[in-house]
């Protein structure tokens, strides 16, 4: 602690010290004290601070000094305060006598030094107190050091003690890992010989009561842990021995179980044999009935017996078997066993079912065809009852899957899993038995209208499979089984069209009946008229009727005569359009294209032939009636096969010779056959003489529009030619002779033309309505007739005029153009 008085005085004399200032004031402040030391100044003192400026000069004595008084400093104080009133009351007195400067000086020095004493007054009763504090902290303080030691000390024997302590916990943590450790390690080796008791301690099972037991199930259990066990741990002493030991236990257990299995199987088909063979009159205890009177039961019969009895003990079948189905992936002779299971199954299934599905198969045919006693009698069959296949193949289409439906319902009440390739082949032995049913009957039918119904029924069994996404599993093999049959029925159908075309439109030979054109279509026209007139609508019904037969949905559409009403086309139309209306919903798109350009080719040429034949037959025909006949049915062709939205385009490869045959030629006509060094002709054989391979592209539509247009073209001709002839004559022969002919003898030629234009085309006109009915096709085929009459009078009257004069155009009287026009209206109005 700092020591004396001299030290707080100089601190009180740097209280205010401009250097180094312990409170520095602000000049505000320092004004307003000056203020206050000038009126302290100017003003006396009063009497009682004159003993204290004396006591204050006895104290700066003693500061000055430099003496310390700790036990009697009041009393210090007091008689300073008294020897300061003294010197003041001694200066009042006159007991002190100033007299000189130096007496003054001395006195107000004392009397400074009092002052100065008197304003630390506080300062020293303060500094006599911090003096006894430092005495009491000095003591206070060597208290605290002996405790800071004493703490040091206990704080160093507390760090000695926790690294024992740690170490000690340390010591004990490492002991209880290394307990738990060993804990762990004997776990292990008790979990270990687990498998190995497991398999030196396996319970024996000699009886299949054994196998429905908790217990065989457990064992089963342990013997997969334990297999398990010893393939991870195969590095284990004897673990391959051991191994072996668990698969030839779990083969035992499971082998057990196929024998329940196949036990089970072989009594509940035992037990129902016998009355599905014997139609129920097999009672327990009594004797079958002899073999002749055995007669298998139908499906609907045998229901109860095939499935209801036959399913009793399915669920204990079951549980077993899924022992063996969950093991397929871990344990490999379990797939053989499974297997052998499986087998075992359909072939009691098939002994049950087959029998009776061939019979009710048998009934089916029976009563679509009310007999079936060998193949011999299928042709009979389908003479007979050629309608009723469709029946038939529906009927056995649902029968087969109600069948494999029930199977499959079966199957998975004694097996877990449902994709099988076992399933899969046994219903398809099922599917195998309608197919051998019904395709001798289907492969011998030889009606179109047959077999295109039969493909739309198998088309719709195989839509309705389809749309049923449930049925996929189990339905495949129905699904193969009636594709199958559809495929053999399409391909009957492909061969019967061919044989169909070949006999029925190209090897049609008409008869003068239906070659007798005009003369149909005007008896027609009459016996429209006759009803209408009479309004007989009964025997306007009948005939429509009679003549429609399987044209009634194939009307032309290229007019309303009562020829197209009444279905009065030519034979090979209405047979191709009828075949290609049942071959365009039966075959897929391919076939039917290629089908239907060989029957509209063969129609279009037994439609040429048939044209060809009409003026042949009657001379009363003319060329018009076989063009506008042709015309007729190829418009009729035309519009008939737009609904169909095909094609009728085939691609054919061919092979083309013509290279080949030119070096050929030149072979023969060269002398040096095979010379080296020089050209040869064998060599321009091999070289040049290659056939080329070409695409035919085939069009029944172009081929039906070019034909259509070449007719139309020979009857716009004939037409023109046969109206214009005189003219024609004439104006030919003055271009080859140049020789001008009497007028007289060219305006019997113009009357002539003229003659031949009133016959001929109001014939004409009236033939286009009879055969066409139809406003716009009779004037597309009228306006070119037209256009070549005007041409042919235009080139004679230009000629008339140039060879004669005015007066004899006048006298031959060749009509003018808007004459003419006003001539060929009026005939066809």
């Amino acid at each position: 602690m700092k020591g004396g008085v001299g030290f707080w005085y100089d601190l009180v004399l740097k209280w205010d010290d401009p250097a180094e200032s312990i409170a520095p004031l602000t000049d505000q402040q320092r004004d307003v004290i000056s203020e206050f030391g000038a009126l302290a100044y100017e003003r006396p003192l009063p009497r009682k601070f004159l003993v204290m400026e004396e006591v204050s000069s006895d104290r700066r004595r003693c500061l000055s000094s430099g003496e310390f008084y700790s036990d009697s400093e009041d009393e210090y104080i007091a008689e300073d305060d008294r020897v300061r009133s003294d010197s003041f009351a001694a200066l009042e007195e006159d007991d002190f006598c100033i007299a000189t400067a130096h007496q003054f000086l001395t006195w107000y020095d004392s009397l400074e030094k009092d002052m100065i004493l008197d304003e630390v007054s506080s300062y020293a009763k303060y500094l006599a107190n911090l003096r006894r504090t430092g005495l009491t902290c000095v003591e206070a303080q060597r208290t605290v050091e002996g405790v800071i030691d004493d703490l040091q000390k206990l704080l160093v024997a507390q760090e000695t003690v926790c690294k024992e302590t740690n170490l000690l916990h340390a010591a004990c943590e490492k002991l209880l890992e290394e307990q738990e450790a060993m804990s762990g390690k004997a776990e292990k080796i008790n979990e270990e010989l687990k498998y190995f008791e497991i398999v030196e301690n396996l319970p024996v099972f000699d009886s299949f009561g054994s196998i429905q037991s908790s217990d065989f199930i457990s064992t089963l259990a342990k013997l997969d842990a334990a297999t398990e066990f010893f393939r991870e741990h195969a590095s284990y002493k004897d673990s391959s021995e051991y191994l072996s030991k668990c698969d030839a236990a779990l083969y035992r257990g499971l082998v057990m179980v196929r024998g329940f299995v196949s036990a089970s199987l072989v009594n509940a088909f035992e037990e129902i044999y016998p009355w599905v063979t014997t139609g129920g009159s097999f009672l327990g205890g009594g004797a079958p009935q002899k073999k002749e009177q055995i007669r298998a039961l139908n499906v609907d019969q045998a229901y109860p017996y095939l499935y209801a009895r036959f399913s009793a003990n399915s669920a204990t079948l079951k549980r077993c078997v899924a022992e063996i189905e969950c093991r397929v992936k871990s344990f490999a002779l379990a797939e053989g066993i499974l297997s052998d299971i499986h087998g075992f199954y359909f072939s009691k299934r098939k002994q049950l079912i087959v029998p009776v599905f061939q019979s009710q198969m048998k009934e089916i045919v029976e009563e679509c065809a009310f007999f079936y006693r060998s193949e011999s009698m299928i042709y009979e069959l389908n003479i007979h009852f050629p309608r009723d296949k469709c029946s038939m193949l529906r009927s056995g289409s649902h029968a087969l899957k109600a069948v494999c439906h029930d199977e499959a319902e079966l199957f998975g009440h004694f097996f877990s899993s449902q994709n099988t390739g076992a399933l899969s082949q046994f219903l398809a032995e099922l599917s195998g038995v309608v197919y051998d049913c019904f395709r001798p009957i289907f492969v011998h039918v030889v009606h179109l209208e047959t077999l295109t119904e039969l493909c739309v029924v198998g088309k719709a069994e195989l839509m309705d499979v389809r749309s049923n996404d449930t049925n996929k599993e189990w339905m495949e093999p129905f699904n193969e089984m009636l594709t199958q049959i559809l495929e053999d029925v399409r391909e009957r159908l492909v061969y019967a069209t061919h044989v169909f075309i070949k006999r029925d439109i190209t090897g049609f030979s008409p008869s003068a009946g239906d070659l007798a054109y005009p003369e149909k279509l005007k008896m027609m026209e009459e016996i429209a008229r006759t009803c209408v007139a009479d309004g007989n609508s009964s025997r306007s019904s009948t005939v429509k009727s009679v003549f429609s037969m399987d044209t009634k949905n194939l009307r032309s559409h290229t007019g309303a005569s009562p020829a197209d009403l009444m279905g009065m086309w030519y034979p090979v139309v209405k047979r191709t359009l009828v075949c290609l209306s049942k071959l365009h919903r039966s075959l897929d798109k391919t076939s039917f294209q290629g089908l239907s350009q060989e029957a509209l080719s063969a129609c279009v040429a037994a439609l040429v032939n048939a044209a060809e034949r009409i003026p042949k037959l009657n001379a009363a025909h003319s060329y018009m009636d076989a063009d506008l006949f042709l015309i007729k049915h190829l418009l009729i062709l035309r519009e008939q096969i737009h609904p169909f939205n095909s094609e009728f385009i085939i691609k054919e490869m061919a092979m083309d010779f013509s290279k080949m045959k030119d070096a050929a030629k030149r072979l023969l006509t060269k002398r040096h056959l095979l010379r080296f060094g020089a050209p040869s002709a064998i060599l321009e054989l091999l070289l040049e003489g290659v056939p080329d391979v070409i695409e035919l592209v085939l069009d029944s539509k172009k081929d039906i529009d070019m034909q259509l247009k070449c007719s139309c073209a020979d009857l716009i001709f004939h037409t023109v030619s046969t109206v214009t002839k005189p003219l024609n004559a004439f104006v030919d022969d003055y271009k080859e002779t140049k020789n001008v002919v009497d007028h007289g003898t060219v305006g019997m030629v113009c009357t002539a033309a003229v003659r031949n234009l009133k016959s001929i085309l109001p014939t004409y006109l009236s033939q286009l309505r009879l055969y066409l009915a139809n406003a716009d096709t009779e004037f597309i085929l009228f306006r070119p007739v037209k256009l070549g009459i005007l041409n042919a009078f235009h080139s004679f009257d230009t000629l008339t005029k140039e060879l004669y004069s005015e007066e004899e155009c006048r006298i031959i009287n060749c009509p003018p153009k808007q004459q003419l026009n006003v001539m060929m209206a009026n005939m066809a109005l």
